[in-house]
């Protein structure tokens, strides 16, 4: 059956059904986003994220594939989220996630250093693959493609005369996101990996361990990579026999 559909996604959804011949009343397909995250480090330059869910290891927030699913990727987005592991409970998911380096929002200043915004822009000016096994699924796509500013930034309570500080305009849905072409299955029975390899510059206040008047804070920074795509339940096993759609 050829559709085609003004809705993109759901033009995707019958793109990915067709060309696989899947049939929906043998597996469950439905939206998806992955979502993998890392605390940053002033001594590293690269991370390495595991695609599968691990229980054992895997971050509170973090969203991954299971090993009997599969997973069609359609787009992604790279961010930056905060996080306070010293409050009980956890302040984890208290923070909104950001597409760029809000000098507003990630404005610390340490005694010495760069601005923390400064040291956060050199993750969009960075590559990032998908590998399968040994195989390159995204080989060294420039981050800069995944970066997005909204119109309307963080507003800072003091400077605007609010009661409270205004963050970013969010765009509906997954309209920020970077949309991949061809779009790789992942199975779950491979070993899926994503690689950041952060590119040259000064990342010495990266971590975000200062307030903007340079006195230690709590939280700390992390980085968020993102893909939304559909899930196909329990076809792990078919999709080693896909490869793109």
């Amino acid at each position: 059956m050829n559709f085609f559909s003004p809705d993109a996604h759901r033009g995707d959804l019958t793109r990915l059904l067709n060309n696989l011949g899947i049939d929906t009343n043998q597996f469950l397909v439905q939206p998806y986003l992955l979502r993998l995250e890392k605390p940053l480090d002033a001594s590293r330059s690269n991370y390495q994220f595991d695609i599968l869910s691990n229980p054992g290891s895997d971050r509170d927030t973090e969203v991954k594939l299971n090993r009997n699913d599969a997973f069609a990727i359609l787009s992604t987005r790279l961010g930056v989220v905060k996080q306070d592991e010293t409050t009980t409970p956890k302040q984890y998911a208290n923070f909104p996630t950001f597409y760029h380096a809000d000098p507003n929002y990630f404005s610390g200043a340490p005694a010495g250093q760069v601005a923390e915004y400064i040291s956060l822009e050199v993750l969009w000016n960075s590559l990032v693959s998908i590998r399968s096994q040994n195989v390159d699924r995204i080989r060294d796509l420039h981050t800069n493609l995944l970066k997005h500013v909204p119109e309307r930034g963080y507003v800072i309570a003091a400077a605007s005369g609010q009661t409270n500080a205004e963050f970013p305009q969010q765009d509906p849905g997954i309209d920020n996101f970077f949309r991949l072409m061809p779009n790789p299955i992942l199975s779950g029975q491979d070993n899926n990996r994503v690689d950041l390899v952060l590119g040259p510059g000064d990342i010495e206040s990266i971590e975000g361990t200062a307030d903007s008047g340079g006195t230690a804070v709590d939280t700390r920074n992390v980085v968020v990579v993102e893909f939304f795509g559909f899930l196909m339940v329990d076809a792990a096993k078919a999709a080693l026999a896909w490869n793109t759609f």
